[in-house]
């Protein structure tokens, strides 16, 4: 399994880090069918908290 380096605009680093999680994962059942498969995500950084949130939200 390997991310396709024409296809993204992720750091190797942050594509090596996906590429190990899902490295080895099972579907259950199995699929009968053989063959190879393409993934695709798009990931966004979330909206910053707006101040207030930050301050009241607890320190644990």
């Amino acid at each position: 399994m390997v991310a396709d380096k024409e296809r993204t605009k992720a750091p190797e680093s942050l594509s090596k880090c996906i590429v190990d999680a899902i490295d080895g994962l099972i579907l259950d059942p199995v699929d009968q069918r053989d063959g190879q498969a393409t993934f695709s995500w798009k990931f966004r950084a979330n909206e910053p908290k707006p101040a207030e949130e930050e301050a009241t939200a607890p320190t644990s």
